[in-house]
């Protein structure tokens, strides 16, 4: 409270007429208005899938009685075919995607895809699934 006691005058009035000016666009729609859409680049019954129905029922609860979020599949091509829908959804905060950090990194890199990692804001990391490069105890090959 103290930071704001010490700006000028006119732009704690600004700030506060800025506030009144949107709050009632806050105030007529209440998000969710529609249900969301949880993308799974990958089929149903797999790990990823599995996941992602469980957060969207905490999801579902969470967000309270008026609200839903639909997982659904779009599996193939290593995850490119769900990575590409969820790039081209709108920014309109009812279509989300549950994805594979790998894939979305290596998939651009392997071929030419409607998609770039860019595309994409984390919302939050569920599973770290580290990856590394390993040879038998036994082979020469040491690096």
């Amino acid at each position: 409270m103290a930071h704001f006691l010490s700006l000028p005058r006119r732009l704690l009035a600004a700030m506060a007429m800025s506030a009144a000016a949107i709050a009632p666009s806050f105030a007529q729609t209440s998000y969710p208005a529609q249900p969301i859409k949880m993308i799974v680049a990958y089929g149903a019954g797999g790990g990823t899938d599995i996941i992602a129905r469980l957060m969207a029922q905490y999801m579902t609860k969470y967000l309270g009685a008026n609200a839903s979020v639909l997982v659904v599949n779009r599996p193939g091509a290593g995850g490119a075919i769900g990575f590409a829908e969820l790039a081209k959804a709108p920014a309109d905060g009812y279509t989300i995607g549950f994805i594979n950090t790998p894939n979305v990194l290596t998939i651009p890199i392997e071929r030419k895809t409607s998609f770039h990692w860019h595309d994409f804001d984390l919302l939050g990391n569920i599973v770290d699934d580290p990856g590394n490069f390993s040879v038998h105890t036994d082979s020469p090959t040491r690096t």
